[in-house]
């Protein structure tokens, strides 16, 4: 049993979300106090100064979407111990939260071993690796002025609560801003709702979506991951062809024969290396690299 088995029921089951991944939004519910058990703010402040996490790690966001400057909430110069090992001060942290800003702690799932066994099973769901950030924030300002992202997400929300605008796709299959600035902003929502204690959201790659509190605290887990496309099969076959001799070869720079000539071997050699190494192998390859990892030991310590 996993915490997400509820709301793949209430979505259809697994291959009714399957064929959901990238297409739509799906929005379910979770029991609150199983959303409850993943994360309270005394676990926040645990991690900030249990784990001594510091930027990049985590990163306090202004509502203008500027990261504040770490100088204001991370100690390095109260001592020679605080310059070799910065301290965040959680007073200071509370302090820009009352402001407005968003405490975003990165890839939390490999902090607390808690919520990286809820990453690993959402990854077994849908096929792929799951990183996961926490969003800490108190108030009712904006917590994120419109925008998409480059992965899926399933966002959980945790305690309080969140008003969420979903624009939908701009772009269909967005990569990233630097190669879809075209993506433009749907002039409507498409959906708009309070996210409460248990909701779970689901929004494809590239969907525009703004946030912003309702007043009071608010914990979310936002869930990301990346479904395989074409560009990454091909990055699979580039490595490949690295121990092939017609891509190792110096391509002629004289002669258009000789270009012609060279052209012709090099896309026979891509279609055969592609026939050689098909779609399927490349998956069961990115399956297997799935696995959940084993619990860390040490041998021969009991």
């Amino acid at each position: 049993m996993t915490i997400f088995d509820a709301v793949v029921e209430q979505w259809g089951g697994r291959s009714a979300v399957a064929a959901a991944l990238g297409e739509r939004r799906l929005h379910g519910r979770l029991e609150p106090d199983v959303a409850a058990s993943l994360m309270t703010w005394t676990d926040v402040a645990q991690v900030l100064v249990g784990h001594r996490l510091t930027p990049p790690e985590i990163n306090l966001i202004e509502t203008t979407g500027r990261r504040v400057n770490p100088a204001r909430y991370v100690d390095s110069t109260s001592s020679p111990r605080r310059q070799r090992m910065p301290l965040v001060d959680l007073a200071a942290v509370a302090e820009i939260l009352g402001t407005g800003a968003t405490l975003v702690v990165n890839d939390i799932d490999t902090v607390l071993p808690t919520i990286g066994a809820t990453a690993w099973d959402l990854s077994e769901l849908v096929g792929e690796h799951v990183g996961t950030h926490l969003y800490a924030t108190r108030g009712a300002t904006p917590a994120f002025p419109p925008h998409w992202d480059v992965v899926d997400v399933l966002v959980v929300q945790v305690e309080g609560a969140k008003h969420w605008d979903v624009y939908g796709p701009g772009t269909p299959n967005p990569i990233s801003p630097a190669t879809d600035p075209d993506n433009v902003q749907p002039p409507e929502p498409e959906w708009s709702g309070v996210l409460r204690p248990g909701d779970v959201l689901y929004l494809p790659r590239g969907w525009w979506h703004g946030v912003r509190g309702t007043g009071g605290t608010s914990l979310h887990l936002s869930y990301g991951f990346q479904s395989q496309t074409g560009l990454a099969y091909l990055a699979w076959l580039t490595m490949l062809a690295k121990q092939a001799a017609p891509f190792r070869t110096d391509v002629p720079h004289t002669g258009a024969d000789d270009v012609e000539q060279h052209a012709k071997l090099l896309l026979e050699s891509l279609v055969q290396l592609a026939r050689d190494h098909p779609l399927a192998e490349y998956l069961a390859e990115h399956a297997g690299g799935l696995g959940r990892p084993d619990r860390p030991h040490l041998d021969g310590v009991t």
